[in-house]
């Protein structure tokens, strides 16, 4: 008869156990047939191998089943594993005449510290024992006993038959020196084991307890990889939709410049047709001022609005060059102007006697002090004063930007160059903006290798903001120093204007027609190649977002043909972005214009060019 486990369940629960009586004291040691140490050796390592070659629980449990029936007489295997937290032993493996069962058909069953039966005892004392009258055992009054036949059927044995396990070998599984469970072996006949059986047993279960608990360390490290891997597979997931919203971001904004740029040009180049025209009454005078002050405000607002999303991404690279201070803060000072005399302030420059030389961006540095004498404007009263001085500091140069207006309240200090701050956001201020102007400031002040601060002893009391630069050694001073731009004489030129904006190309047109110059203008790409072909303009001021063949486009064709190799391709548009401007000189222009273009910059560039 093949041997079926036993569940022997005292009175205060059931356990699972392998049949055999349930002796009070470890078996005495059989001296008839003991293992030879060898054997026993050879057993153990060849063991070690096999649960040690292994990191899933089946195939652990596999190898140790072969282990076993190899080493004793193995009718029945069971290994439980006992959860002390929740007092219960459970079934991890069951192999029962030459079959497997299903451990999670078994049930669980309660462990109690004063309970006698088998695996409680083995649990409770953490001993090793032998069981060599099992059908003497279950007899026990005090316990209900069940036993678990090779289909992994349960039958009660208070009520039936003997159990058909005569002998059984129970020893702890043990785990950093706490029993966690319990290996037992059985056997269908009276006085099979031995005492060596038994500590032969024991070192096959300190070799199991090491093989399953590397086999659970094997799992969590597995399942700890996969979940890093989930991990990170969504930050990549996440840093990719992130780049994504960010290029949507990028192209929605340089798509907004575009846009509201190029309502901008038609507006400043009619202002600027009506103030040559002349006006005699001073209303009319004054409307052309301020149309033009707000078109500069609108053209810079959203220069500082994609301009400071560049440079937090590290998109803009600095143009540097030998610049002279004095001519960067003249060109600054230019910008503002028509703001400044349109609200009636004063704004006095002082500069050194000496040239103080810079390594800088002309073009981005004159952008901060330009942003800064905005912000002096905007919050200053009429009448008010503004103050630029201009020093030399050791190996520093020194701005400092002081006005008498509003003044800024000691708690708003800290935040003021951050993104987006306002230091009054009441629905009534009175003083507008986005809140990037100061952060524009900072962001390309320290990419120039200096530093900004801003002070004030509190509302009312005005405001200074002092820009700190690393200046170029004396000697410089000596040297050949850019020069301030000069007036070069005008003479009429042969130009194509090309814009899908009918209100830009003729405003333009009409603008430089007024100096001389012989104009012709068409509205799309194709007919811009058509009419460039017969006119054979000396410059072609050319929109890049036309219908019917783009800018690039356009330069590209016209770059091809024997006569447009000298023709003075510039771009007048919109889009405005670094990379724009690089596109536009690798496409063949000779210079980048970004709307609303400035007319006077415009003749500028226009009497600069050589005769042809």
């Amino acid at each position: 008869m093949s041997p079926e486990p036993v569940l022997d369940h005292p009175e205060a629960g059931r356990e699972l156990r392998g049949a055999g009586p349930i002796p009070s004291e470890p078996a005495p040691p059989d001296a008839q047939a003991p293992a030879t140490l060898d054997r026993a050796h050879h057993i153990l390592l060849e063991t070690a191998r096999q649960l040690g070659s292994s990191m899933e629980p089946e195939a652990i449990f596999a190898r140790l089943l072969s282990s076993v029936r190899g080493a004793v007489r193995c009718d029945g295997l069971i290994v439980s594993s006992f959860d002390r937290g929740a007092g219960l032993i459970r079934c991890a493996f069951a192999w029962v005449g030459g079959n497997l069962l299903d451990p999670s058909g078994l049930p669980p069953l309660t462990y109690r510290a004063d309970s006698q039966g088998m695996q409680s005892q083995v649990i409770r004392t953490g001993r090793p024992m032998l069981f060599s009258d099992v059908a003497d055992r279950v007899r026990d009054p005090k316990g209900t006993y069940y036993e678990v036949d090779r289909s992994g059927s349960v039958r009660d044995l208070r009520g039936g038959g003997p159990p058909s396990s005569q002998s059984a070998i129970m020893v702890p599984l043990r785990l950093e020196g706490e029993v966690v469970g319990v290996v037992q072996v059985m056997a269908d006949a009276e006085g099979v084991y031995t005492q060596g059986d038994l500590e032969l047993l024991e070192g096959v279960s300190l070799l199991l307890a090491v093989a399953l608990e590397n086999a659970r360390l094997y799992r969590r490290a597995q399942d700890e990889l996969e979940e890093r891997r989930r991990t990170e597979r969504s930050l990549r997931e996440a840093e990719d939709s992130l780049k994504q919203a960010d290029r949507r971001k990028d192209e929605f904004l340089a798509t907004l410049g575009h846009e509201l740029r190029n309502p901008l040009n038609p507006i400043r180049s009619a202002v600027e047709l009506l103030r040559q025209k002349g006006a005699s009454d001073p209303d009319v005078r004054w409307s052309h001022e301020v149309i033009q002050r707000q078109v500069v405000h609108l053209a810079r607002l959203i220069d500082d609005l994609l301009d400071v999303s560049r440079i937090t991404q590290g998109k803009i690279d600095l143009r540097r060059d030998v610049v002279e201070l004095n001519q960067v803060l003249e060109s600054a000072v230019e910008s503002v102007r028509p703001l400044v005399q349109g609200s009636g302030k004063q704004l006095m420059v002082r500069h050194p006697k000496e040239a103080v030389l810079l390594n800088a961006d002309p073009v981005r540095l004159a952008q901060v002090f330009s942003n800064l004498l905005d912000n002096a404007v905007k919050y200053t009263g009429r009448n008010a004063r503004i103050d630029v001085e201009v020093q030399r500091l050791g190996a520093e140069a020194v701005v400092s930007v002081r006005d008498d207006g509003v003044g800024i309240p000691p708690e708003h200090l800290p935040h003021l160059f951050d993104p987006f701050y306002q230091a009054d956001r009441s629905l009534g201020r009175t003083h507008g903006g986005l809140g990037i102007g100061l952060t524009l400031v900072r962001r390309l002040v320290e990419m120039h290798g200096g530093t900004i601060e801003a002070v004030s002893d509190g509302p009312g009391c005005g405001s200074t903001f002092v820009v700190r630069l690393p200046a170029l050694p004396r000697e410089h001073s000596t040297e050949a120093a850019p020069h301030a731009r000069r007036a070069v004489p005008r003479r009429p030129r042969r130009i194509l204007i090309a814009d899908d904006n009918q209100d830009s190309a003729a405003s333009m047109a009409m603008l430089l027609r007024l100096d001389g110059n012989e104009v012709q203008i068409a509205f799309d790409g194709e007919d811009a190649v058509r009419l460039a072909d017969g006119f054979r303009p000396e410059v072609l001021l050319l929109d890049i977002g036309m219908p019917r063949l783009n800018g690039y486009e356009v330069a590209q064709r016209l770059r091809a043909q024997p006569w447009g190799r000298e023709l003075v391709l510039i771009a007048a548009t919109g889009w405005g972005q670094d990379e724009d401007r690089r596109r536009s000189m690798e496409t063949g222009f000779d210079a980048h214009l970004v709307k609303p273009v400035d007319h006077q910059a415009l003749l500028q560039l226009l009497a600069e060019l050589p005769a042809r």
